[in-house]
């Protein structure tokens, strides 16, 4: 996963009140388990998959609650789960 992407999942983590850590695009231990808490009573079948695809879970349940539709939460950035953080952002700062 690229840095970029990481950080709009960690500044989406940080606006919802689950992450505390810097910006930085490293998806380390505070990331992860910023994501881990959101995904174990939203979406606990995502632990079966790779470690990017609950990452961006987590930011999908995030956009979606925030009233912003990702389609499926299937845990790939596209092009749905873009415009809605393009949205988001647009709103957010």
């Amino acid at each position: 996963m690229r840095k970029e992407e990481v950080e709009r999942i960690q500044g989406l983590l940080a606006a919802n009140g689950r992450y505390k850590g810097a910006i930085d695009g490293v998806a380390g231990p505070k990331t992860v388990a910023a994501a881990h808490g959101l995904l174990t009573t939203r979406l606990p079948n995502a632990f079966g998959w790779s470690l990017d695809r609950q990452l961006v879970a987590a930011a999908q349940l995030i956009l979606q609650f925030a009233g912003h539709p990702v389609g499926d939460i299937d845990g790939y950035w596209g092009n749905q789960t873009n415009g809605a953080y393009l949205e988001w952002a647009t709103e957010y700062f």
